[in-house]
C-alpha cells in the first residue's frame, strides 16, 4: 500500500505555529495492518487519525484536490464530538479553529420576534465532558464554478477540514489527492484507480458518502432514494451583511459575542444560523419545503444557486429576508430519505462503510459530522486490540453492532428537528410559541423545568438532548472489549490449550450488543 503523498494546494498550515499533537496516547495494537480509506472528507480524515493513533498504517484516497470536496458553510460541533478531540489531546488546536457557543436563540421566522432562549448550562456541559463549538467546514467558500464571486475575509487556517488534514499529516497518514477510484474488489482488498494503478490493503474503509461506490457495492443494486420535498440552502456571508438591517437593541439582545445559535421557526420554512470565523462571518441553513417536487438532486459539489431568492417568500423577518436575497455563495442540497443498508460490512470481512456512506443524515443538521467522527473513534478503539488477522472481520461486525442503533436514533432525531422547526401554522404551533413566550417573560430558559408551561415535555426534551450530547462512543467500545471481546479471546485460548473442550465455533450471529444511550447521574 506504498504510495506518494500528494499535498493539497496551499495554504494548509500556519507559518510559525508549532503544533503539538496527541497528549493522550492511545492503546497501540500488537498487530499493525494496512487500511485503505476511500474518501478524504471529514469522515475519512478523522478515521485515518484514529487508526494511526491505534498503530495502524493508513492511506487515504481523495478524488478532489482537498479544497472543494466539502461544503463551504459552517458546522456545529456538539459536545459528543468535541469531547473526542479533547480526549485525543487536540484541545488547543480545536480552540484555535472553533468558538464555544453558549446560548440558543429561538425566533419567529415570519416576524423576527425573539421567542425565547436556551443556554447550555455549565452542569450539563460538565456531564457531557465536551463543549458546543462553531467553525467552518473548509477555509475557502468559493467553488471552482464561481471564480468571479468576491472572496470573504477569512483566516485560511480557520476550518475543520484544515485542522484534520494538519493532524493527519503530522501523525503520518498518507494522503493522495486528485485520485479517482474506478473499481473496488472487497474480496481481494483491492482498489483500481482511474489511472490503472491497483492498491491493496487488509481493510478497505468506505468514507465516500451516500453517493459513493462503497455504499453501492453493499447494496448490490441501485439504491432507492426518495425526496422528502425539503431542500437545504447553505449560506455563508459577512456578518455585516447579516446584521445591516438589525437595530442596535436587537444586536444588544442577541449578543453575537457569545456565539449564539439562532433557530427561526416558520411555516414550511425555517432557518438556523450562527457566527463563524471569530464573528467575522455568519453561517446559515435555510430549510424550505417546496410546493412542487424538488427531486433528489442537489449536493455540495454543485455550483452556487440563486434559487433561494425565489423560494423564500414574505412574510419574513427583515434580516432573514435580507440574507436570502443578497447572499452570493448559496449551495442547494436536497434532503432525501435513504434506505437502510442491510449490512455495513462486506461478506468478505475486508470492507466496511462509515459516516454518510453507512447512515446518511439530513444535511444542515448537528449530528451528521459528529456521527462520522464517532464512527472513526469506535473503529479505532476496536482495532487497538488487534493481535491476529482472524479478529478483523469480528471487529468490523462488532463495529456495526455498536454503532447502528446509535446512528439510527440520531438520523430520526435530526429529521424530527427539521419537521419541528418547519411545522405548519396551527393550534400546536400557537401553543409552542406561547410556551416560548411564557418562559421568556418569566426570565427562564425554555427547557428550564420551572419555566416551561408543560414540565413533562420540558424534561423529555432536555433528557433527549443530554442523552445525545453526553454519549461517549469510546466508552462504549471499551465496554464491549471488556465484556465480550476479551472474554472471547480467553475462551479461544482455553480451547487451544485444551483446558476447555471444543463444542463448535463462536458466531457473532448468535450474539447481540445493547448500546447504552442513557447518562448515569453523577
Amino acid at each position: 500500500m506504498d504510495a506518494q503523498v500528494i499535498p493539497p494546494p496551499a495554504p494548509r498550515s500556519s507559518p510559525g505555529v508549532k503544533l503539538t499533537f496527541d497528549s493522550q496516547q492511545s492503546t497501540k495494537a500488537s498487530l499493525s495492518i494496512d487500511f485503505l480509506i476511500v474518501g478524504g472528507g471529514v469522515a475519512g480524515l478523522t478515521s485515518a487519525i484514529a487508526l494511526t493513533r491505534a498503530g495502524h498504517r493508513v492511506l487515504v484516497l481523495e478524488k478532489g484536490d482537498g479544497t472543494s470536496n466539502t461544503g463551504p458553510g459552517g458546522i456545529r460541533i456538539p459536545p459528543n464530538m468535541s469531547k473526542i478531540f479533547f480526549h485525543w489531546g487536540f484541545t488547543e488546536q480545536l480552540r484555535k479553529i472553533a468558538s464555544t457557543s453558549l446560548p440558543v436563540i429561538m425566533t419567529k421566522l415570519q416576524t423576527g420576534e425573539i421567542l425565547g432562549t436556551q443556554a447550555w448550562s455549565a452542569a450539563m456541559l460538565k456531564d457531557t465532558r465536551g463543549e458546543f463549538m462553531l467553525t467552518t467546514v473548509r477555509a475557502n467558500p468559493l467553488t471552482s464554478h464561481a471564480p468571479r464571486l468576491p472572496p470573504l475575509h477569512i483566516d485560511q487556517h480557520d476550518a475543520l477540514y484544515n485542522f484534520l488534514h494538519e493532524i493527519a499529516v503530522a501523525k503520518g497518514v498518507r494522503i493522495r489527492y486528485n485520485t479517482a477510484v474506478a473499481d473496488i474488489d472487497p474480496d481481494e482488498g483491492a482498489v483500481l484507480l482511474a489511472s490503472g494503478e491497483i492498491l491493496t490493503a487488509d481493510v478497505i474503509l468506505g468514507a465516500d458518502g451516500e453517493r459513493g461506490a462503497c455504499r453501492r457495492i453493499l447494496f448490490e443494486r441501485n439504491e432507492r432514494v426518495v425526496s422528502t420535498g425539503a431542500v437545504l440552502y447553505d449560506v455563508r456571508c459577512e456578518t455585516s451583511l447579516a446584521t445591516r438591517t438589525a437595530s442596535k437593541q436587537v444586536l444588544k439582545d442577541v449578543a453575537l459575542e457569545k456565539n449564539p445559535i439562532f433557530v427561526s421557526f416558520g411555516n414550511r420554512r425555517a432557518m438556523t444560523g450562527y457566527p463563524v470565523n471569530r464573528g467575522k462571518e455568519m453561517a446559515f441553513h435555510y430549510f424550505v419545503w417546496h410546493q412542487e417536487d424538488p427531486g433528489t438532486h442537489g449536493n455540495y459539489a454543485d455550483p452556487p444557486t440563486t434559487e433561494l431568492r425565489r423560494v423564500m417568500k414574505q412574510p419574513c423577518g427583515e434580516s432573514i429576508w435580507d440574507v436570502a436575497q443578497s447572499a452570493q455563495n448559496v449551495i442547494r442540497v436536497a434532503i432525501n430519505q435513504h434506505e437502510n443498508l442491510p449490512t455495513w460490512v462486506h461478506d468478505s470481512g475486508r470492507m466496511v462503510v462509515i459516516g454518510q456512506a453507512a447512515h446518511p443524515i439530513a444535511p444542515g443538521t448537528i449530528q451528521g459530522t459528529a456521527m462520522a467522527v464517532e464512527d472513526g473513534a469506535v473503529l479505532a478503539k476496536l482495532f487497538s486490540h488487534l493481535s491476529k488477522r482472524e479478529q478483523i472481520g469480528e471487529f468490523l461486525n462488532a463495529f456495526q453492532d455498536l454503532r447502528q442503533a446509535r446512528c439510527e436514533t440520531c438520523v430520526r432525531s435530526e429529521f424530527n428537528f427539521i419537521y419541528a422547526i418547519t411545522q405548519d401554522d396551527g393550534p400546536e404551533v400557537d401553543l409552542r410559541d406561547k410556551t416560548f413566550r411564557d418562559s421568556r417573560n418569566a426570565g427562564m430558559d425554555y427547557l428550564d423545568e420551572n419555566g416551561a408551561t408543560d414540565e413533562s415535555m420540558s424534561r423529555e426534551q432536555w433528557h433527549d438532548v443530554v442523552t445525545i450530547f453526553g454519549y461517549d462512543c469510546e466508552d462504549e467500545a471499551d465496554n464491549w472489549w471488556m465484556e465480550w471481546g476479551r472474554l472471547r479471546e480467553r475462551s479461544q485460548e482455553a480451547v487451544m490449550n485444551g483446558s476447555v473442550p471444543y463444542r463448535g465455533g463462536f458466531s457473532w450471529g448468535t450474539m447481540s450488543i445493547q448500546v447504552n444511550e442513557c447518562i448515569t447521574s453523577q
